[in-house]
């Protein structure tokens, strides 16, 4: 795909970083803590540096505004790539420095209430939204695995984005209540399993997968990869990691629903200029386009014939994409598969005037150590740190990039 290689040349960052403002220390310390340290954080509201993110994986920036802080942002994220113990969240109102600790979203246990004992996986994959007042949490996957059945994504509501029906419990508290204790959110319910009409899953050798329940040498999906969940147009969108070989090409499928218990089948994106036989997209986070709220926008790691990049694309109906716009390029993970980005978007562009936020996530952990941006011979102690930056991207810049994309549809 020659166009998509000379995407990559012109639309990388000699292209659209000169008019991008860059913060790189982004956070104190203070409050956004090392994931080992939770128990003896440092409280020394003088200190400023880039936070130390270790684990914290698959970020999400979203407004979270309060009657009392109408601006506040959230930034949510779990705190291990694998067998996580949570979903947590800090608050920032300025976008730069997050002066809470970790509020607990999500634990990776929970029963919700007495009615139901089973404990419900969603932390793995778990997205959010926030449409008309009330959010929207979905997770959970469709496998046999360390002894148990989990059968597939679970949808939860509530007034708040927090887990405690109170006020906020830090993850702290996880030490003493395994399970979070009780919960705001409500009327949770298994609304898709692995066996969804039009779901695509090739991995047939895996053997925690479970069968299809449609018959047939099929397997049913997984759902192994990050979720995203909107509202548009009166519906709510689920776009899914589709596996359509039994290695590699990780590509995206997508559902809607009316009511966000009766879903539609499953289907493929259609990528303008891009074919999942020739790259990997490892998540694909949407969301309602901040600067043209008629269409789209995603985000995604993107690795294409070995090169890396953070891609963008626009859409008007969730289905047909724009061609893949290269935001940042960045190393992939050649000393393993060569399919993995060290560095992933966080999910969500955040507009505040006429700037539009976009925050990235360096050096992803379990990914980064496998590149080319760890010096030959380096030890583990060398693996460059992990963290947050944010860019600033004019609104109207972005509303050209979208006109463009959507043009050419």
């Amino acid at each position: 795909m020659a166009a998509l290689e000379r995407h990559f040349v012109h639309f990388g960052a000699s292209d659209s970083l000169p008019e991008v403002a860059v913060h790189r220390t982004v956070m104190t310390s203070t409050t956004v803590v090392r994931d080992h340290d939770l128990d003896g954080a440092n409280t020394n509201t003088s200190t400023h540096r880039s936070v130390e993110l270790d684990g914290w994986r698959y970020f999400t920036a979203m407004p979270c505004p309060s009657t009392e802080q109408p601006a506040q942002l959230c930034l949510f994220f779990k705190d291990k790539a694998l067998d996580e113990a949570w979903v947590g969240a800090v608050t920032s109102e300025d976008g730069l420095h997050f002066t809470d600790a970790p509020a607990l979203v999500m634990p990776q246990r929970t029963t919700f209430g007495k009615r139901n004992r089973q404990a419900r996986l969603l932390t793995h994959n778990l997205a959010l939204t926030f449409p008309r007042g009330q959010y929207y949490a979905i997770g959970g996957q469709d496998n046999k695995k360390l002894g148990r059945v989990n059968r597939g994504l679970w949808l939860a509501q509530g007034a708040a984005w927090h887990y405690a029906a109170g006020n906020r419990s830090s993850v702290r508290d996880l030490a003493t209540d395994a399970d979070g204790g009780a919960s705001q959110w409500r009327n949770v319910r298994n609304v898709i399993n692995g066996s969804h009409p039009g779901c695509l899953e090739a991995r047939g050798w895996l053997p925690y997968l479970r069968d299809h329940q449609g018959g047939g040498s099929s397997r049913a999906c997984e759902f192994d990869g990050r979720l995203s969940l909107l509202h548009f147009r009166k519906r709510f969108w689920l776009f899914a990691r589709q596996n359509p070989a039994t290695h590699s090409q990780r590509f995206v499928q997508v559902t809607s629903s009316a009511d966000g218990t009766t879903w539609a089948p499953f289907q493929a994106i259609a990528l303008a200029d891009y074919a999942h036989t020739e790259g990997n997209i490892y998540f694909f986070a949407a969301q309602v386009n901040p600067v043209l709220e008629s269409s789209l926008l995603a985000l995604f790691p993107l690795e294409h014939r070995g090169q890396g990049c953070l891609a963008f694309a626009c859409s008007r109906d969730g289905v047909r994409w724009s061609r893949p716009m290269a935001l940042l390029s960045c190393e992939v993970d050649v000393l393993d598969r060569g399919d993995r980005t060290i560095h992933h978007p966080v999910a969500g562009l955040v507009r505040r005037g006429d700037v539009v936020w976009l925050y990235v996530h360096e050096n992803v952990p379990g990914v980064v150590e496998k590149s080319r941006a760890m010096p030959q011979g380096a030890r583990l102690q060398s693996v460059p740190r992990s963290r947050i930056v944010r860019y600033d991207i004019p609104a109207e810049r972005l509303l050209e990039w979208t006109q463009r994309g959507l043009a050419a549809l």
